[in-house]
């Protein structure tokens, strides 16, 4: 039921979505309205889950919220050393083996990201804080602001084979009206 409606409304899924956040964190925090204090880490955010994240939302027209962002990987790497080996699966060997944990699986990964940062970092919060960026400065830094919808919502490549091509060449034609500057 909850991917059928994903499916067939995204930009009422993110905004539900972005709804959720804001009233777990006012509910946490006893009122706190302030976007800048929410924080969304993700494992190797910065190369994936952030970039995804945000170019859902400016698919859809949805401002992104100026949460934070912040990639816990770099927070291991800097704070644990360069040769800690920190994909996920070996965080949660080393300090949760104890917690249920299905790879791949979006809400148990959340979850285990959750706890190993929590039992490795005495104060979780403050040590994430330094790694992390607003979103609208994550969006500038990325180039993700350069056009009014992401790359993503563009449709600019329209694959479309040449008469003589075969099966392994293939051309993309563009509608030059889409990039006409006003």
């Amino acid at each position: 039921m909850f991917w059928t409606a994903f499916a067939a409304e995204p930009a009422r899924a993110i905004k539900d979505f972005i709804a959720w956040i804001d009233s777990m964190h006012q509910t946490n925090t006893r009122g706190d309205q302030d976007p800048n204090n929410i924080m969304l880490a993700a494992h190797n955010g910065a190369c994936h889950h952030h970039i995804w994240l945000i170019r859902m939302m400016l698919k859809y027209g949805i401002d992104p919220p100026n949460y934070r962002l912040t990639d816990t990987l770099v927070l291991f790497k800097a704070i644990k050393g360069k040769e800690t080996h920190a994909s996920l699966s070996t965080l949660w060997n080393r300090y949760a083996p104890w917690v249920e944990h299905v790879a791949r699986d979006a809400d148990s990964d959340a979850f285990v990201l959750s706890y190993v940062t929590r039992i490795a970092f005495e104060d979780a919060k403050l040590s994430c804080y330094p790694f992390g960026i607003s979103c609208g400065e994550f969006t500038n830094r990325t180039g993700m602001n350069m056009f009014p919808h992401s790359y993503s919502s563009l449709p600019l490549l329209l694959r479309v084979p040449f008469e003589d091509s075969d099966v392994m060449s293939m051309s993309y034609e563009t509608d030059e009206g889409d990039f006409d500057s006003d």
